[in-house]
């Protein structure tokens, strides 16, 4: 399949590798229902007679070989010579343009909502290799929008008037499975085509959030990220005060956060490391005084309890940012990381996955690896006050030991967790603990950074009642009620 990249002028004929003789005689076309009926260049414009543009170019056009077309052509046609130009560019990167194709694509597209339709067909639909092969290519689909007098700047839904890129990213939401190639491949045409042609990537035309943002909280892929960027959507524009909730199937968005703290959000390393490419900030802060990675494995909206999946992609953003980058980002970042990881797992008091637990400690190894100290990083306190992350680990760690202590022996025995949690008590019982100790006394001063919340509950440790620390008792462990004395 060619690649669909968008040169900034195309003059010349259009050639497709497909038809080495140019095309002849009468246009017919498959009706795509059931394959019953053939359509004639007549009925093809009389189609186009229906929007009124069934006019003489238009004729000659449609009864000449598409692959032998030129911007005269497209342009005595009454499309206008920017997207005349980009709709050939596409057309030179396509396959499958053939005069039976463009006729097919003529009857099937009166209207945005054809095409928004098709796109989400493909979305949806778990096609086969003959299906892609035969379905209409939605550059085509564009052209007899263009063909009917639409500009494909302006182009709206016509149902609610929304603009179209933003239609079609919105096609994204909901999707709990892969997108089949096809659908993103259409999305991502059909989004290079219209920007090309000069549509608007203001916030206004996202509803006043900025399109990063909004795309990323309908879980785009990355290639809609990137068609983004390329056309210049802005990585470090923040979303507004007065947008908090995205739609239904959506992410929510956070206040004052740009694409970097969405992507984060979501745990999609490769996305950070694109917009990072483009001039995304990592040190941007929200409305209510996060950085990007201090949004790691946390929520837009703080939830009641941890979602899954909270230390994964805390761990994504440590890979991705800090171990991946170079020895600035470890020393800037590094230590910061390691007490979002804190958090994250004192979140999950006692619940966290085998998975989430080995993922927890090669991260923290690794980060200690590269140079980051991890004994005063942890040696520290929260901004909310109580004890230090490493006594808190300790508390919680003595609870789960004592939680494991009442399991039946074969249950610990076909578990990986009470193994994982005794690495991690090693780990934490091997800090030394002058350092730690000298770390807690020397930072006693308000943290610069702060780390965002997951959940609304109190963190295993926080200061709830005078000086006296409490396990909050919201969690799997709520009956063990283990309390320590902070320093």
């Amino acid at each position: 399949m060619k690649t669909n990249v968008l040169s900034a002028a195309v003059s010349a004929p259009v050639h497709s590798s497909q038809s080495a003789q140019p095309q002849t005689g009468t246009i017919t076309v498959s009706n795509t229902v059931d394959g019953s009926s053939a359509t004639s260049l007549d009925a093809v414009l009389e189609q186009l007679t229906i929007s009124h543009c069934a006019t003489a170019p238009v004729a000659a056009l449609l009864s000449k070989d598409p692959t032998r077309w030129g911007l005269d052509d497209l342009r005595a046609a009454g499309v206008a010579q920017r997207t005349a130009q980009v709709l050939l560019s596409a057309m030179a990167a396509s396959d499958g343009i053939s005069m039976q194709t463009v006729a097919r694509a003529v009857v099937e597209t009166s209207s945005t909502a054809d095409v928004l339709v098709a796109i989400r067909r493909a979305t949806t639909a778990n096609m086969s290799a003959a299906e892609t092969m035969t379905d209409t290519p939605v550059v085509l689909r564009l052209l007899a929008l263009a063909l009917r007098g639409e500009s494909l700047d302006r182009l709206a839904d016509a149902a609610g008037g929304k603009p179209f890129v933003s239609a079609v990213i919105d096609l994204f939401m909901g999707h709990y499975h892969a997108i089949p190639d096809a659908g993103t491949r259409d999305a991502v045409a059909a989004i290079d085509i219209v920007l090309a042609c000069g549509a608007s990537l203001d916030a206004t035309a996202f509803g006043g959030i900025p399109p990063l943002p909004y795309a990323l909280c309908r879980v785009v892929p990355d290639a809609v990220v990137d068609r983004l960027l390329r056309y210049g959507a802005n990585p470090n524009e923040a979303v507004s005060g007065a947008h908090r909730y995205s739609a239904a199937c959506g992410l929510d968005y956070l206040p004052g956060g740009t694409a970097m703290h969405h992507a984060v959000l979501a745990g999609r390393g490769t996305t950070m490391s694109m917009l990072a490419r483009h001039g995304g900030r990592l040190d941007v802060q929200s409305f209510d005084g996060y950085d990007a990675l201090a949004v790691a494995g946390a929520a837009a909206s703080s939830l009641a309890s941890p979602r899954a999946g909270l230390i994964e992609m805390a761990c994504v953003a440590a890979d991705r940012w800090v171990l991946q980058g170079g020895d600035a980002r470890v020393q800037g970042d590094g230590e910061f990381m390691v007490q979002v990881l804190a958090t994250r797992l004192l979140e999950f008091e006692g619940s966290a996955s085998a998975h989430e637990l080995r993922l927890w400690r090669q991260t923290i190894d690794a980060l200690r690896e590269r140079g980051c100290n991890v004994t005063q990083a942890l040696g520290q306190r929260p901004i909310e006050g109580g004890a230090t992350y490493a006594q808190r680990i300790a508390g919680l760690l003595a609870d789960v030991q004592h939680s494991v202590a009442g399991m039946p022996a074969y249950l610990v025995r076909a578990s990986e967790r009470p193994a994982l949690w005794r690495e991690i008590q090693n780990m934490i019982a091997a800090l030394p603990a002058g350092d730690v100790q000298g770390a807690a006394q020397a930072h006693t001063a308000e943290p610069a950074r702060v780390v965002k919340r997951a959940t609304t509950a109190p963190l295993y440790g926080d200061a709830v009642t005078g000086e006296a620390a409490y396990f909050p008792g919201t969690g799997p462990l709520s009956s063990a009620h283990h309390a320590f004395r902070t320093q």
